[in-house]
């Protein structure tokens, strides 16, 4: 599994439980946004017998978006689940705490991304239904191809426990 930076890092560490033998990457504290894709084509390609899985943000995944027609053409497997709430989410939390709430330049433009998946070649889908995300991911896990799962989010939603 590989993950962006950003809130996206803590819907992932809080949410995905790892099992051993697993493997994990992110970028840690350089904070580098946009390295969930590239980092699972470089997984896929050094480790062709198992399943990658990309989990991104809208915002890190539009920034390098173009780099699933390269998981196409080489015809890797890998699954990227793509959190959607049209919102630099962290950028915006660290707005409020370091500058008192400005919340500059943090919605993004909506970005179908299964419609960018199928233009690439790949398989795309879109939820937003919760319960219906275990179903979509089980077939898009079936899939041998390159496949997007676009998962529509409430903005306004926090990767917290409850």
């Amino acid at each position: 599994m590989t993950t962006d930076s950003g809130t996206i890092t803590t819907w992932w560490a809080r949410h995905i439980k790892a099992r051993r033998g697993q493997m994990y990457s992110v970028s840690g504290n350089l904070a580098t946004m946009a390295c969930a894709l590239p980092y699972a084509i470089g997984a896929q390609i050094a480790h062709p017998d198992r399943q990658v899985v990309a989990f991104a943000g809208d915002g890190g995944f539009s920034m390098l978006m173009a780099e699933f027609a390269t998981a196409v053409k080489y015809r890797l497997p890998i699954k990227v689940v793509v959190v959607k709430n049209n919102y630099l989410a962290q950028i915006k939390w660290e707005q409020m705490v370091f500058l008192g709430k400005p919340e500059f330049a943090v919605d993004l433009q909506p970005i179908d991304f299964a419609k960018v998946a199928e233009a690439c070649g790949g398989t795309g889908f879109h939820v937003e239904d919760p319960d219906l995300i275990g179903d979509v991911l089980d077939e898009a896990l079936r899939l041998d191809g390159p496949v997007v799962v676009e998962a529509a989010v409430d903005r306004s939603s926090r990767p917290c426990r409850r």
